[in-house]
């Protein structure tokens, strides 16, 4: 689905369809080729896991043969693999808006919740204009439904927002303003896409109802089969040993590694009601 022409995989019109849409050429497989994608991701490039998903996807998607630009905070994208993709880093002149504090190498990270509506607009006319500087391109997409969508809303090209758990679970669950905005800014993509049937329920539950619950689309994120393969059982138990000797226990409390009393009785307690948790 991603590597398709945006407007071919959004069952655009015609007039809807971008030049670069209209002269595409197919390749001796039928696949389309010379596709432009812009990856909008406004954080670092490992760590999390939409991190790792924004990486593994413009690697993914460049061994493809598409033309990949992705934006991310990382300061250091050479240390990491992606498959040929251009790395861009959007100048911000405020905090960094984040769903979990966290450490960042250069930049001042806030809760996103915690920001003032100037701080988080200026963040994303900031980013918007990054983008803009490599248009034209056939595919835009960005990353957490806030502040993706802003982002995506305020470039003026179709585009599509990958939700994340992350933003709807620590950030948008219980306010209104911020859900109202995810609400008001996703109805302007053309597809929505969430990982799982869980997270297309927390989205619709989180945002609340609106046009985009028309367009959005589950798309599992697979596995890596280059990293996630099968070992000989050998080889797997002398790395699984390995691993356990550079995390020794603590000589001081011998029995750290043993399940307190009472915790089951005290996980049921937390886990029981309709309500979604949260850890």
């Amino acid at each position: 689905m991603y590597s398709r022409c945006w407007c071919r995989s959004t069952s655009c019109s015609k007039a809807q369809r971008s030049p670069r849409c209209a002269r595409r050429t197919r390749g001796p497989s039928g696949s389309s080729t010379d596709v432009k994608i812009l990856l909008w991701h406004g954080y670092l490039l490992d760590g999390t896991g939409s991190n790792v998903y924004a990486r593994s996807l413009a690697r993914a998607w460049s061994r493809l043969g598409h033309e990949v630009v992705v934006f991310s905070q990382e300061p250091h994208p050479d240390r990491y693999d992606l498959g040929g993709a251009r790395a861009v880093r959007p100048p911000i002149s405020g905090p960094l808006p984040v769903f979990v504090l966290d450490r960042y190498e250069d930049l001042e990270p806030r809760l996103l919740q915690e920001l003032t509506s100037s701080e988080r607009r200026r963040f994303v006319d900031e980013n918007a204009a990054a983008v803009r500087e490599h248009l034209p391109a056939d595919l835009l997409l960005t990353n957490h439904v806030l502040l993706g969508a802003p982002v995506g809303a305020a470039v003026g090209i179709p585009f599509g927002v990958k939700a994340h758990g992350s933003e709807l679970e620590f950030s948008l669950r219980g306010n209104p303003d911020l859900s109202a905005w995810a609400a008001e800014t996703l109805d302007a993509a053309t597809a929505v896409y969430a990982g799982s049937e869980h997270i297309r329920r927390v989205l619709e539950d989180v945002v609340g109802a609106g046009d985009y619950l028309d367009r959005v689309q589950v798309v599992p994120p697979g596995v890596d089969v280059g990293a996630f393969r099968p070992e000989q059982r050998g080889e797997a138990l002398a790395g699984l040993l390995e691993e356990a000797r550079r995390d020794p226990p603590n000589p001081g409390r011998a029995g750290e590694r043993l399940p307190d009393e009472g915790n089951a009785e005290r996980l049921a307690a937390f886990l029981d009601g309709d309500r979604p948790t949260v850890l």
